[in-house]
């Protein structure tokens, strides 16, 4: 990126559409380039690398400067499309802002709602400016552009893509076949996880005679926080050609391995253990009757809490904002956004119940309403606390 850019992109959306403009913050800033790609194009691994949110709470009047100076600052602009940012004139102003300083083909627009020139203002998605100044050509994706040959959730996924490639003036088609093979190797994973169970009803019958059983006892290292949900986790090893695999569904659990030939019986083997929330675990055990695995979760999958503080009714993004959860404190910062990190024991699952804390400001304190943690799927969650 050039030197007078700060940010590789400026988001402008609407309020409403704050779910969908982090999910794009977070894609763009995370999107990984193969080595290849980065040679070719003497590239950066993760190239763009930071991206603004835009505020669309500028109170009446033009845009202030430090909002023009992040415009400025900018190399593109990307505008959340959608009925709420169709109606919404500071949207317009930062698109009019763009316009006027020579910069029309540095705008990319992205449809999450609406239909693009309908002229209907319950489903018109495109703002007064865009349609006065702009042409489709400035369209960079459409989230619920219908692709035959796709499946519907793949859509979000392509509109994502065709955004980054325009950005990076990359072919499309190429980081989409990309993103289409790494698709296929998980697909593959997930279907060789099924094929494990089916090559163990058939290598029983083939098996050495004298076969025995391996008890393994899962347990979780202490802290043991009961609170917490455990989505369904692998435990798998290979003795010879053969590999074994069980389901954990909790934890402790109780996993017996049959059928397993006794002449293995001392020897060392890889164990491999991998579950949603916890570290992933290699070790190598001693092969015998009864053997114990020790896991440990990850801190941050439940508890990594991010989100924003905002006037209430309003756009306006509030700064300095205490907010506490439980024993945990932070303060929003100059933008209005805030993160906490909740200790592992003090921890709860999104799936049974939120967090829930307070928000302070000039003495007066607010419920924060529900919180929730981001898990591992960075941009999947947006949290927000209004104050008055």
């Amino acid at each position: 990126m050039e030197d007078k850019y700060k940010y590789f992109a400026f988001i402008s959306y609407n309020h409403q559409d704050a779910k969908e403009a982090y999910r794009l913050q977070k894609k763009l800033e995370h999107y990984s380039l193969p080595t290849t790609t980065m040679r070719m194009y003497s590239l950066e691994k993760n190239p763009m690398k930071p991206v603004f949110f835009a505020e669309t709470d500028i109170q009446p009047g033009n845009l202030n400067d430090e909002l023009q100076q992040r415009l400025s600052s900018s190399r593109y602009l990307i505008v959340v499309c959608s009925p709420a940012s169709a109606q919404s004139m500071w949207v317009g102003k930062e698109i009019l802002y763009y316009i006027e300083a020579g910069r029309k083909d540095q705008i990319l627009l992205f449809v999450v709602d609406g239909i693009p020139g309908s002229g209907d203002p319950a489903t018109e998605c495109f703002n007064p400016v865009i349609k006065e100044h702009l042409s489709m050509a400035y369209l960079g994706a459409n989230i619920h552009e219908e692709v035959a040959s796709l499946p519907k959730a793949l859509w979000r996924e392509r509109a994502y893509t065709q955004i980054v490639s325009k950005m990076l003036g990359l072919e499309f088609d190429d980081l989409w076949q990309r993103y289409r093979r790494n698709l296929k190797r998980r697909k593959a994973v997930r279907m060789g996880t099924m094929a494990i169970a089916v090559l163990m009803v058939i290598g029983t019958g083939v098996l050495a005679s004298r076969p025995t059983a391996i008890t393994l006892e899962v347990t979780e290292l202490p802290p043991i926080n009961a609170n917490l949900f455990a989505d369904e986790g692998v435990v798998t090893f290979t003795l010879s050609e053969t590999v074994y695999a069980d389901t954990i569904h909790g934890l402790p659990a109780t996993l017996t391995f049959n059928n397993i030939p006794r002449k293995y019986a001392g020897d060392k083997v890889v164990l491999h253990y991998e579950q949603p929330g916890f570290e992933v675990l290699d070790t190598m055990v001693t092969m015998q009757r009864e053997v114990s695995l020790v896991v440990k979760r990850q801190p941050s999958y439940y508890g990594h809490v991010v989100g924003y503080t905002r006037q209430s009714g309003t756009d306006h993004m509030v700064a300095h904002v205490k907010i506490r959860v439980g024993e945990e404190e932070t303060v929003s910062d100059e933008q209005g956004y805030f993160e906490l990190n909740i200790p592992l024991e003090h921890q709860t699952s999104d799936i049974v119940k939120a967090y829930q804390g307070t928000a302070e400001l000039a003495g007066r304190v607010f419920p924060t309403g529900s919180l929730y943690p981001e898990r591992d799927a960075l941009g999947e969650v947006v949290n927000y606390i209004e104050v008055e």
